[in-house]
């Protein structure tokens, strides 16, 4: 049982310049969380904003967010639930209030500000990339290259922020502000594949294979699977990394079901009439060479600027931990 007021203390305790006091956990995450600090302080720079406003945007979003993402960019705003003040109200009936975990889990509205950020981050780094060689052509072919490419970043940024979480509340409050659920299996395999490989060549590589599966439910060849080990972590280790463990690694974190692929992804391209370029993306992306490494170098450039702001992250928790600990034991 999560003792409701105990909750709410723990979520007041914790605050910075850029996080929301309405989305349950925010505070914590943003002063906890590199990964997602970091995405949040990178996607302000960008221009982004959050608001509970009721706008036909926020109104759309609470109905089907799938069908919002390019709203989203064109109004640089991420809607979002206060999820917070409904607790504050039921503690005025009920000072010992206490519900359980799974029920909350499944129950209270969540916020996704980390996913539609990262999008939003991904689709503005993008922008410099439009009249490099190997970059899409066509309006409808860009289109659908930068949903997919920022997919991949908002697939990733959710599961590797889970990965990096420190305590059982931290995951927690993780799960209500993610699509992705917290697994103890799937940390165990990260783990591992940690072991054997650097964060940010495991997050590439991630990306990597993520865009594939964000547009197929295709088995992954095994030349593609050389191919993209050999663009994270060059030719002379590509071989020695394909472990066990890696691999394991690779499949569990880019698994999409291939319903959800065509309910979502499908039906939101035929919405702006790029269902041609959306089937045509596989061989764009992944066969065309000079393609696959203008794809291969956006990655790498941004997984660099990500981990820039990450490391600085974890130096400034870091150096805050010991009053961490103290407001968290309060």
């Amino acid at each position: 049982m999560i003792k409701i007021a105990s909750l709410i203390k723990l979520h007041d305790g914790y605050s910075t310049g850029h996080s929301l006091q309405c989305n349950l956990g925010d505070g914590f995450l943003c002063s906890r969380n590199a990964f997602f600090a970091a995405i949040r302080d990178w996607a302000i720079e960008q221009g982004l904003h959050f608001s509970t406003e009721y706008s036909p945007l926020w109104r759309q979003y609470q109905s089907l967010p799938f069908f919002s993402l390019q709203d989203i960019f064109d109004a640089r705003v991420v809607p979002y639930m206060d999820n917070v003040t409904v607790f504050r109200n039921a503690l005025q009936l009920d000072p010992s209030l206490a519900l359980p975990l799974r029920f909350m889990l499944e129950t209270l509205k969540k916020n996704y500000i980390l996913h539609e950020s990262s999008h939003y981050v991904a689709y503005k780094t993008l922008e410099a990339w439009r009249n490099r060689e190997g970059a899409p052509g066509s309006d409808k072919e860009w289109f659908v290259t930068y949903c997919l490419l920022s997919e991949c970043m908002a697939r990733m940024m959710e599961r590797f922020a889970i990965f990096s979480a420190d305590s059982e509340f931290h995951s927690v409050l993780l799960e209500f502000n993610c699509y992705t659920n917290v697994s103890e299996k799937n940390q165990k395999i990260y783990d591992r594949a940690a072991a054997g490989a650097s964060v940010p060549q495991l997050f590439y590589l991630g990306l990597m294979m993520a865009l594939w599966s964000n547009i197929t439910a295709e088995p992954l060849p095994d030349n593609m699977r050389r191919r993209f080990f050999e663009l994270a972590f060059g030719e002379a280790e590509s071989r020695a990394k394909e472990t066990e463990e890696i691999l394991e690694f690779v499949k569990t974190i880019t698994s999409l079901s291939a319903e959800f692929r065509e309910y979502t992804t499908r039906s939101y391209f035929r919405l702006y009439g790029c269902e041609k370029e959306f089937d045509q993306a596989l061989v764009s992306t992944t066969q065309d060479a000079r393609r696959v490494e203008w794809v291969s170098d956006y990655f790498h450039d941004l997984v660099d600027s990500l981990y820039r702001r990450v490391s600085a992250k974890q130096e400034e928790i870091r150096a805050a931990s010991p009053a961490a600990v103290i407001a968290q034991s309060a």
